[in-house]
């Protein structure tokens, strides 16, 4: 159905427009929310659609996730990727030229050439930009972290100091943080979270001064997050300058 509106939008439009087709099997890794695309044996009736018009063309395939951390010190390729490769060939038989191979998820240094060695074409930007892929906290990677998140000590209560929320994200990791006050700066265990509360606070192990800085480093989505973003510039040569500061979907707050 959406093929035949971009056809009807194109023809309307007089343009030729390249299209990217998302392929899944039953048995690649899809997480729950992220279901959509073709099955392989529904690819000849789009090959059939697309040679009615003059414009669209099929200029690629793609799915996700293409890879997934082990856990311990690797990424490694999902099933995924050869339902991919199956749908390149199944096009090119039909004499329909595969020029874009999107190979996304946990792109960085250590998965291009894997990209490049199965026929990859393009991955993702994500996290590689900030270091934060899962592979990152296992190794020193050429990428540097480069995201912390900032909060501050609310209160004490039974034992354990509470700081605000707002940015914890269920898949992140989050495991412990430096909590940093005029007397001195620790590292605290932050203490397991439920998916299901809400994330006005978050707690640690000891109790820490109320008002002290709060630093943490886990991989995040910040737009599921309700934490602002602060941008900031010269923190290498020692003069950090707040550029600007975004809500959760980059829309400017405060220069």
């Amino acid at each position: 159905e959406a093929l035949q509106q971009i056809i009807q939008a194109a023809e309307e439009l007089t343009i030729k427009q390249k299209i990217l087709v998302k392929i899944i099997e039953s048995d690649d890794q899809i997480y729950e929310g992220q279901f959509g695309g073709f099955h392989l044996n529904e690819l000849s009736s789009i090959v059939e659609l697309v040679r009615q018009t003059d414009h669209v063309t099929i200029e690629g395939v793609t799915s996700f996730p293409c890879f997934l951390f082990d856990g311990e010190s690797k990424l490694l390729p999902t099933n995924n990727v050869k339902t991919i490769q199956q749908a390149k060939k199944f096009f090119e038989e039909l004499g329909i030229v595969i020029k874009e191979v999107n190979i996304p998820s946990a792109t960085c240094h250590e998965t291009i050439p894997f990209i490049k060695k199965i026929g990859g074409t393009q991955g993702e930007p994500g996290h590689a930009l900030t270091g934060t892929t899962p592979l990152h906290s296992k190794m020193m990677l050429p990428e540097h972290p480069a995201m912390v998140y900032v909060s501050e000590i609310s209160h004490n209560l039974d034992n354990h100091a509470y700081f605000y929320g707002g940015g914890y994200y269920r898949r992140g990791h989050l495991d412990s943080a430096l909590i940093v006050s005029s007397e001195s700066v620790k590292k605290d265990r932050v203490r397991p979270f439920s998916n299901e509360n809400i994330d006005y606070y978050l707690s640690t192990e000891s109790t820490h001064p109320v008002g002290a800085t709060v630093i943490a480093a886990f991989r995040t989505q910040i737009f599921v997050t309700r934490s602002d973003v602060a941008v900031v510039s010269g923190i290498q040569s020692g003069s950090p300058k707040v550029e600007g500061i975004y809500d959760s979907l980059g829309n400017i707050v405060r220069r």
